[in-house]
């Protein structure tokens, strides 16, 4: 072992099979001691988490819009530079948090909203108009008045 610099070591599944655990959205411990996460392979985990699917198009209705947007890594600017480490709250959270606010916006007729700025853009979420956010970045209110929604209410809102 080197004590005068980091050594590094890549492996794959085989090599170090440190399971995915899809409640909070981390590599359980195994051999390795750290995982770094390649971000497409965290997007398509989260998608077969939270849609059932890693295919988009198998999905039905607004479903397969809300999955593209959350499958596409340039819709997400927190991962301009790989997966955010030094992130202040919890990735896995924020992308559920997100996810049910891009359902919210494609369900609701988002497109018609007056008051919408930022919303579906790569930004934070928490810039979005009328998201409140801690300094974590954990939603804590949602106010959309007078923007008139009409639509299904995300059920994973009670989650």
């Amino acid at each position: 072992r080197s004590t005068s610099t980091d050594l590094h070591i890549y492996g794959d599944t085989a090599n170090c099979p440190n399971d995915f655990n899809s409640v909070t959205g981390r590599y359980d411990e195994g051999c390795c001691d750290n995982v770094f996460f390649n971000v497409d392979t965290y997007v398509n985990n989260f998608a077969a988490v939270i849609f059932g699917n890693t295919d988009c198009t198998k999905l039905n209705g607004m479903e397969v819009n809300v999955c593209d947007f959350m499958t596409t890594q340039s819709n997400h600017a927190i991962f301009v530079n790989g997966y955010p480490n030094d992130f202040e709250g919890n990735v896995w959270d924020w992308m559920k948090e997100r996810a049910i606010l891009v359902r919210m916006y494609y369900n609701n007729g988002g497109n018609d909203w007056t008051q919408k700025t930022d919303w579906i853009g790569s930004d934070n979420h928490c810039v979005w108009e009328g998201v409140t956010c801690t300094a974590s970045s954990s939603v804590v209110a949602v106010n959309l008045q007078n923007n008139q929604l009409s639509g299904p209410f995300p059920s994973d809102l009670n989650n």
